[in-house]
């Protein structure tokens, strides 16, 4: 059962994505919390949704710019 949800706006992000996941992941494990990282990719012309993806992150996508768009996605 998830118990947190972290989510991370993205656009072009393919050189930090995976850190930023990898952090997340860690946090999770030492609060001891089952967690999640979904990504909201903002039209990302780069690997950044590939990467977030095969590190394991929920991947969508939301076409309409911004951080406010991005996070009323998910």
């Amino acid at each position: 059962m998830i118990e947190v949800s972290v989510v991370i706006p993205c656009l072009n992000e393919e050189e930090t994505i995976a850190t930023c996941i990898d952090k997340a992941r860690e946090a999770f494990t030492s609060a001891g919390l089952e967690g999640e990282v979904i990504i909201v990719d903002n039209g990302s012309t780069d690997n950044s949704s590939k990467i977030a993806g095969d590190r394991g992150a929920r991947v969508v996508f939301e076409p309409r710019k911004g951080y406010g768009n991005a996070l009323r996605r998910v």
